[in-house]
C-alpha cells in the first residue's frame, strides 16, 4: 500500500504497538506523548504490515509542538530546536490530523530564530 504524508501507521504484528508517521517518504517513530500533544485523536491510524518496507527517518522529538507567531496565521510544527516546519494550509493541517487546540502562540521573533526545515505538505 502506498502511504501518504501525514498518515499514522502501525504494524498489527508489532508487540510494542509503535506508531509511525509518514513524512516525505520516511516513517518516523511517534512516541505516545507526541501523539497526545500533536494529533487530534487515534482515529485514522492505519494498521498495515507493509509499514516495515518504508525507510526509517528520524523520530519525531518528544518535545515537538505546534506553534504560531503572535499576530500571524501561519502554524509551524516545531521539532524542538532542530527546526520549524511550515504547515502549508488548513487542508494539510486537517489531513495530518493536527490538533488546533494544541497550537501555542509564541513570540514571532523567537519562532523565526529556529532554523527552517522542509514544509509540511
Amino acid at each position: 500500500m502506498p502511504f501518504i504524508n501525514g498518515q499514522r501507521v502501525l504494524d498489527p504484528n508489532d508487540p510494542t504497538h509503535k506508531i509511525w508517521l509518514i513524512d516525505s517518504g520516511f516513517r518516523r517513530f511517534v512516541d505516545n506523548p507526541v501523539n497526545v500533544n500533536l494529533f487530534t485523536d487515534m482515529i485514522g491510524v492505519i494498521s498495515d504490515t507493509s509499514i516495515n518496507t518504508v525507510p526509517i527517518g528520524l523520530p519525531v522529538p518528544t518535545s515537538a509542538s505546534l506553534q504560531n507567531g503572535n499576530g500571524t496565521n501561519v502554524v509551524f510544527l516545531v521539532e524542538s530546536q532542530r527546526c520549524r516546519r511550515t504547515i502549508l494550509n488548513g487542508t494539510v493541517f486537517s489531513r495530518w490530523r493536527f490538533n488546533p487546540a494544541h497550537v501555542t502562540v509564541v513570540d514571532t521573533g523567537a519562532l523565526l530564530d529556529i532554523p527552517s526545515g522542509p514544509d509540511i505538505t
